[in-house]
């Protein structure tokens, strides 16, 4: 019996890796004390299966060197008897059971009387409630039967890919961040040291597809940025070989470039930056159906582009100089004056519609305001 918020979802995995352990699972010393074995096939309930993305299983087993390394998108854990002894190659163990892992590919997903062939990076598949899986041993697949909630969606946008890289980068990033917040750090006094440093930068590019990249034409956006804030607060110039040589920067070229961090590899309209042209006329068509005018998007992007300037371009000790009167008295502009911990306490509290959490983003407020005048010589 389903309730009205649930829905059935139907999944077939092919089984690619670890076939050879397949047969075990119906062998009487390993076979799980609820399965039921006919003609070549195996049917588990819900209690002996397990679905979830290879890097967790990975992570999960980080100790067991021995561990086999999927190459699948996704692993199905199938429980075994818990009297089998886990080896640590083939057979596993959790707190509550003793299983064999398997790399698996979907083939198929019935949802809604729509087929699909994939599911979206960020599916948590806690979120499926498997009833049944009946493993073919002959044609090497997996069907699984289940309900989900109505909330669940194989409709995948780019926001949800975006969301998904971010989760897994973030954390990185901070990781870094903090080691090369070491003072007794410094990677750069040494040639030797710093050619290293180049080789991991150079692989780490390569990773993000923009280097000998097959995207060339899509990611040259994003190159020319990356380019012109890596010059930073230098002149660049080409050099004999077709190589950039980079000179000190004058006083002047410091003032401009700060004024306009934008301006160069980016499309500009009325004192506005988009990514290109692309991203501009996509903006305008999406005005036009929102009902929105021109000025108010271009006004829209000025903001994005004074956020990602302040926000990106400049650390806290250069942001609190920049931070004009009008922004300092603006509900949203205050968060520039705030540290990193003020600023997430401050959005938190945006979400409680209370009297004390708006007491306290205006204590906040205060608090970042009086930093803002003290550094700018207004006390």
């Amino acid at each position: 019996m389903y309730c009205s918020n649930e829905r059935k979802i139907e999944i077939i995995f092919n089984i690619d890796e670890n076939t050879q352990h397949l047969p075990k699972l119906g062998d009487q010393r390993y076979k799980y004390s609820q399965v039921h074995k006919k003609q070549g096939f195996l049917r588990y309930y819900s209690a002996g299966v397990h679905v979830q993305p290879t890097e967790l299983f990975r992570r999960q087993l980080v100790r067991e060197t021995d561990a086999p390394m999927f190459r699948t998108p996704l692993v199905l854990s199938l429980s075994v008897d818990s009297k089998i002894q886990p080896d640590n190659q083939t057979v596993f163990k959790t707190s509550r059971r003793v299983y064999i892992p398997f790399g698996i590919n979907v083939q198929s997903i019935r949802l809604d009387g729509m087929s699909y062939n994939s599911f979206p990076l960020a599916t948590d598949y806690d979120h499926i409630k498997i009833d049944q899986c009946t493993i073919d041993l002959n044609l090497k697949q997996a069907k699984i039967t289940g309900i989900v909630s109505v909330e669940f969606s194989i409709e995948e946008t780019d926001y949800d890919k975006f969301k998904y890289f971010q989760e897994r980068v973030v954390p990185l990033n901070a990781h870094i961040a903090k080691i090369m917040n070491r003072p007794e750090l410094n990677l750069y006094e040494n040639s030797y040291i710093t050619n290293e440093v180049f080789k991991m930068m150079t692989t780490i590019m390569k990773n993000f597809d923009l280097l000998h990249s097959s995207n060339y034409e899509l990611n040259r956006p994003l190159r020319e940025r990356l380019a012109n804030l890596l010059i930073d607060a230098d002149v660049a110039s080409i050099g004999p070989n077709n190589n950039i040589l980079l000179t000190e920067s004058t006083e002047a070229d410091i003032n401009r470039k700060k004024k306009q961090p934008y301006a160069m590899g980016l499309y500009e309209y009325k004192g506005a930056f988009f990514k290109d042209r692309q991203e501009f006329e996509s903006s305008m068509k999406y005005a036009e159906m929102m009902d929105q005018t021109e000025d108010e998007i271009i006004a829209s992007k000025k903001r994005d582009n004074r956020y990602e300037y302040m926000m990106v371009f400049l650390d806290e000790n250069q942001r609190i100089h920049e931070i004009t009167e009008q922004e300092i008295n603006d509900a949203e502009d205050v968060i520039y004056a705030m540290t990193e911990s003020e600023r997430d306490e401050y959005e938190l509290l945006r979400t409680m519609d209370t009297e004390q959490g708006k007491a306290a983003r205006l204590e906040l407020a205060r608090t970042a305001k009086l930093r803002w005048k003290v550094a700018n010589g207004r006390v």
